[in-house]
């Protein structure tokens, strides 16, 4: 998989090296990134699945904003989650996220008090 363009991202499956900071992401291993998604997903569709955008390092946010920038000829559904009031680590890397044309944003509303108490009454019924 990580062959020809891809290459380029075998380096974030390595340890560290000193030359290299942990949080450096170079556009070779964004590129490579991108690849090695495009080579799974030609096999079939993706899902990357990232619960708490909001707590992921600078290096992950750069990859997701620029694979995000990238999906139209790919099978790929990035489906991510950020929770409101929380405090960003990279505010301008979610916002860059969250306003790309490509995303669509759900908010789901807050559970009734009925719809939480037949939640737990259906999760306790069957034990």
């Amino acid at each position: 998989m990580a062959e020809g363009p891809a290459a380029g991202a075998t380096r974030v499956f390595e340890p560290p090296r000193e030359e290299h900071a942990a949080s450096d992401v170079s556009f070779g291993v964004l590129h490579g990134l991108f690849w090695l998604t495009a080579n799974i997903a030609a096999e079939g569709p993706l899902l990357l699945a990232v619960d708490d955008l909001h707590w992921c390092d600078p290096s992950s946010l750069r990859f997701v904003a620029y694979l995000e920038r990238r999906l139209e000829a790919l099978q790929v559904l990035i489906v991510a989650t950020v929770r409101t009031g929380e405090l960003d680590a990279e505010p301008g890397l979610l916002g860059e996220i969250a306003g790309d044309p490509a995303a669509v944003p759900v908010r789901p509303a807050a559970l009734s008090q009925a719809a939480v108490a037949e939640l737990v009454r259906s999760r306790t019924q069957h034990r």
